[in-house]
């Protein structure tokens, strides 16, 4: 019962910390992608207040 309830643990840790990794990615792209959109709009409200 012990060493299954181990594997049991370990399964559940390998498992969080392979969401977790996943999420770090999602998150990474998110911002990426927040910062892009941000620099389009700059350029973009720079751009109208030039004209």
């Amino acid at each position: 019962y012990k060493l299954s309830h181990e594997k049991i643990v370990h399964e559940l840790n390998r498992e969080i910390e392979l969401s977790k990794s996943k999420l770090n990615e999602q998150e990474k792209s998110i911002q990426q992608f927040v910062t892009d959109f941000d620099g389009q709009r700059q350029t973009h409200l720079s751009s109208k207040t030039s004209s």
